[in-house]
């Protein structure tokens, strides 16, 4: 079985998953991302809807994206046309702010407050570490 990892996104940093998970195939990698991005949206304010889990292959190439917008349940009343509106409005400035990290060290606050050092914790039974961008120079 082919091993997938899911890095988590904030916008400000990002959450590694070192261990990764054995699964069928991209489909259920894809699938058991979503069911993650599901879980840490319910409850959630709307900061995390910039959120992303980014899905990788065991030779940590990026394969695929889950944006936690495209599956955040307070969207669901909205027409087809201003879902995808949103959606897309969601990933845009998370690109955004990826890449003022990338460039500059730091993003532009979010409701969720600021990522100013490395943690760890725990989703579900997997222990995750947070790595902040490198400054560019």
């Amino acid at each position: 079985m082919p091993l997938f990892h899911f890095h988590l996104r904030d916008c400000q940093s990002r959450i590694l998953d070192p261990d990764g998970v054995d699964l069928q195939d991209l489909c259920e990698a894809e699938a058991y991302a979503t069911q993650v991005a599901r879980e840490l949206m319910r409850n959630a304010d709307s900061g995390r809807r910039f959120w992303q889990i980014d899905v990788c292959d065991a030779d940590g190439t990026f394969v695929r994206a889950v944006p936690f917008a495209t599956v955040d349940p307070t969207l669901d009343h909205l027409r087809p046309s201003l879902r995808r509106m949103a959606d897309s409005l969601y990933a845009g400035r998370a690109r955004i702010a990826d890449t003022m990290v990338r460039l500059f060290g730091f993003a532009m606050a979010s409701p969720t407050g600021w990522t100013t050092r490395p943690a760890e914790f725990s989703i579900g039974s997997k222990k995750v570490v947070q790595s902040t961008a490198p400054r560019a120079r």
